[in-house]
């Protein structure tokens, strides 16, 4: 399908928000069995989940208190259930009912961004099992060679995926005091789904105190409010890392004819989606003067190395700092997500920037036989 499921992603996402310092109970009952470990769980920097604090399950209630500088996604687990259950943790009183019949869902509230979040998870129920049963038809339909099917389905998919768009921005547009609204821009920025201009607007929608925090200015960075955005036609900014056997090399060293900037991890499933077409590309017209350079968000030297050899992309260069958060390059690019792709010519000239792996390949292809037609 043409997008990601962008609808949950900031689920998934680190929240850093709001400075002044603040505290949160959770009350949670349930009609799990009395004795059961419950694990209070947060994200670390790097998007790795630690248990932060435990307790047990007594008379159908548990119940966690926490101070926090920032509100944040938060969850707990069940001792031997594999779902998580997720909250916002933000000052006041939060409160939760899970019960096993009626699983995945549960109630949610006390705050406004809980509120927030339980009305939100109810109102995209629809959307997302339509989702799940036009890709199940969709998958059925292209094993069996039905391709005016699959093309039939998939303008519904497309049209339930814009109905998700919209449904987010009234959410924004009528909550701009909550936290929620500022995740659910996140959410669009590394998927373009919804384009920066109105992302910009719905940003400034909303109100000074949910404006105020480090996540703010997180997101208003990503959308380029406060800080100098690369476009097309800029000379791409040198910049220089280790490779994979140490040494420590440059863009003026590796740029080519025709050069692109791939900003990857081995983690990232879409990335890795397109390995084999990449590659693909790669051996097409690197002698006619095409080169990448591949920029790993990895941490782990050893998962960086691995994926390489895995996917089969030794070919080209590959560099990497080993910092998937605040990666220098990364940084100075303005890479809000990934996988981000950045197409330079012969003398360094930024000739396209896209998340969508097709019509970078589209540009690649034009740009090549461009150059072969004026040799």
């Amino acid at each position: 399908m043409r997008r990601f499921c962008f609808y949950l992603l900031f689920l998934f996402m680190i929240a850093i928000s709001c400075g002044k310092s603040q505290s949160y109970r959770l009350n949670v009952t349930t009609d799990f069995e009395d004795g059961k470990s419950v694990y209070l769980i947060e994200l670390n920097q790097y998007r790795q989940p630690i248990t932060i604090d435990t307790t047990i399950i007594k008379n159908g209630k548990f119940q966690f208190e926490q101070k926090i500088p920032y509100p944040q996604n938060s969850f707990i687990e069940i001792e031997d259930h594999p779902q998580p259950f997720l909250f916002i943790a933000e000052n006041g009183s939060i409160t939760m009912e899970i019960k096993r019949e009626t699983l995945p869902d549960y109630a949610l509230g006390g705050t406004l961004s809980n509120d927030g979040l339980h009305t939100y998870k109810k109102d995209t129920e629809a959307f997302r099992s339509s989702l799940e049963a036009i890709g199940n038809e969709g998958y059925q339909a292209q094993s069996q060679g039905d391709s005016i099917l699959v093309e039939d389905l998939s303008q519904q998919y497309y049209s339930v995926e814009d109905q998700i768009i919209q449904y987010d921005i009234d959410f924004v547009k009528k909550n701009p005091s909550s936290f929620l609204s500022l995740l659910i821009i996140q959410s669009h920025i590394p998927t373009q789904t919804i384009p920066n201009d109105s992302l910009i607007n719905l940003y400034n929608h909303l109100s000074d105190e949910i404006k105020s925090g480090s996540t703010s200015k997180f997101v208003s960075e990503a959308l380029g409010l406060s800080k100098k955005e690369l476009k097309i036609g800029d000379t791409a900014p040198n910049f220089s890392a280790p490779r994979p056997n140490g040494e420590i090399a440059s863009l003026d060293q590796m740029k080519s004819r025709v050069t692109l900037l791939d900003f990857w991890a081995s983690w990232c499933k879409p990335c890795r989606i397109h390995s084999p077409e990449l590659v693909k590309l790669y051996h097409k017209f690197a002698s006619q003067g095409f080169n990448i350079i591949s920029l790993s968000l990895d941490e782990r030297r050893d998962d960086w190395l691995q994926a390489i050899e895995d996917d089969g992309l030794g070919s080209w260069d590959h560099i990497s700092n080993l910092k998937p958060i605040d990666d220098p390059i990364a940084e100075t690019y303005g890479v809000p997500g990934i996988p981000y792709y950045i197409v330079l010519d012969s003398i360094g000239k930024i000739q396209t920037i896209e998340h969508d792996f097709r019509l970078i390949k589209k540009e690649i292809e034009n740009l090549m036989e461009f150059h072969n037609e004026s040799d």
